[in-house]
């Protein structure tokens, strides 16, 4: 569980974007709606998370409430992402930071439906053996954030 909340944290921030330009004719999001949007999202993924920051792994039973609360920000952001019609540029990227989020939240809700129930010493193993870093969402949403920057659009 160490280290869990900067990696979150950091997750959360790569979810920030965009220069400028203009808005299609087909409904998608210019550059700059788009970049908006990603601050929104990034400011309450942000939020969300940095409740890790006063997670005290050793409140065992407030384990699976906190991964849950967690789960529920990262699910929201997959959600609002996936209704974004975002430039055409980044479309595949977008799918990507949907995908990611996606599959953080589904990885952290698996986590909780292993804690609940479990034995004290049980619960104190998976909590020792989970490390963020190791969540194939939060990759993904790291490919896809490194995937933007390689297009020209400003992380923040």
């Amino acid at each position: 569980m160490k280290g869990a909340a900067a990696l979150l944290v950091a997750a959360a921030l790569t979810l920030g974007s965009a220069g400028c330009g203009g808005g299609g004719s087909d409904g998608r999001l210019s550059k700059s709606q788009y970049e908006t949007k990603l601050h929104t999202l990034s400011r309450n993924l942000t939020a969300g998370l940095q409740s890790f920051a006063g997670f005290r792994p050793t409140d065992l039973a407030a384990a699976p409430t906190f991964l849950t609360r967690v789960a529920d920000t990262l699910g929201g952001v997959a959600r609002t992402l996936k209704s974004v019609k975002p430039p055409k540029d980044v479309q595949a990227l977008n799918d990507r930071l949907v995908e990611g989020s996606s599959r953080a939240e589904a990885e952290l809700r698996a986590l909780v439906g292993q804690l609940q129930g479990a034995s004290l010493q049980r619960t104190k193993q998976l909590l020792a053996q989970f490390d963020p870093a190791r969540l194939a969402g939060l990759q993904e949403l790291q490919q896809a954030a490194s995937g933007l920057a390689a297009k020209g659009y400003t992380l923040s």
